[in-house]
């Protein structure tokens, strides 16, 4: 190994180092103070849900229900009508989602499932109250 190939693997290291940290930087920059959970029936939304209550729901599909529940700041679909149940399976973990801009989708019943993140407002204290920034 040469001298340029040194200077070469060092700028491919340092390339994947800062590359790395600016995707970091874009993501905790789409997160946002909060987040809610939007339904989206035929590309219409369908109904807002906190994401920091923990709670289950009924959306409408082409094929049938669907059952949502939302629980530790994460949602997933419990059950659902489709041909291969890929809503309710879908991603790692059992289909929980979590983070902004990560949707479920289940295209047999027209519906999906995005987090939002929403600026300007914080999630409730310990209290029970809510407080937005200025």
């Amino acid at each position: 190994m040469n001298k340029s190939d040194k200077i070469l693997i060092a700028i491919v290291i340092l390339f994947t180092i800062s590359l790395y940290a600016s995707s970091q930087y874009i993501i905790h920059l789409m997160a946002g103070d909060r987040k809610e959970v939007v339904v989206y029936y035929k590309d219409v939304e369908y109904a807002r849900y906190d994401l920091y209550t923990d709670q289950q729901f009924v959306v409408p599909g082409k094929l049938g229900d669907i059952h949502v529940e939302i629980v530790d700041e994460r949602v997933r679909v419990v059950e659902e009508t489709s041909p291969l149940n890929i809503c309710s399976s879908e991603g790692l973990f059992g289909g929980w989602k979590s983070q902004p801009n990560d949707p479920i989708v289940c295209l047999p019943n027209e519906t999906y499932i995005m987090i939002e993140a929403i600026e300007g407002e914080v999630p409730p204290n310990e209290h029970g109250e809510d407080s937005t920034t200025r």
